[in-house]
């Protein structure tokens, strides 16, 4: 009886290795953009002066969200709406921390988180659009045109 048991976890462990070993079929190898887009809060920005790196937001208590140039329209629209911010370009290979491309929880889109990190302030390449700018309906447009 043991010997059947003992059998039993052999045959299983063997399954399980054979199935570790066989390439993955629904992976796609992803490679990271050169840039990525953080939208901070003025007062983040402010903040985020003083101190040297994006202070992160309540919302990246647990890792800090960014998004590629395709995702803003949508990311401005549904969380931005109605506040004051600054969208800043960040140069990827200055992050520190573990970038990672995936699903949010509960979603299907797939973004990039940076987590045990920061974004220092000398990754930032570019201020895209402000809020506080005169002309920031003509840059939105400009630099975000609609599909």
């Amino acid at each position: 009886m043991l010997n059947a048991v003992i059998t039993a976890i052999i045959t299983s462990i063997s399954q399980i290795n054979s199935q570790l070993n066989q390439p993955a079929t629904d992976m796609q190898e992803v490679s990271t953009p050169p840039y990525l887009y953080k939208i901070v809060s003025t007062q983040q920005w402010e903040k985020s002066k003083e101190l040297g790196y994006i202070l992160p937001a309540p919302t990246d208590a647990e890792c800090i969200h960014l998004a590629t140039q395709d995702q803003l329209p949508h990311v401005l629209e549904k969380y931005w709406n109605e506040q004051e911010y600054l969208i800043l370009k960040v140069e990827t290979k200055s992050l520190t921390g573990n970038l990672i491309y995936e699903t949010n929880p509960g979603g299907q889109t797939k973004y990039y988180h940076l987590y045990q990190g920061m974004i220092p302030l000398d990754s930032v390449a570019e201020i895209l659009v402000s809020t506080t700018d005169p002309n920031y309906s003509a840059l939105l447009a400009s630099q975000f045109p609609p599909k």
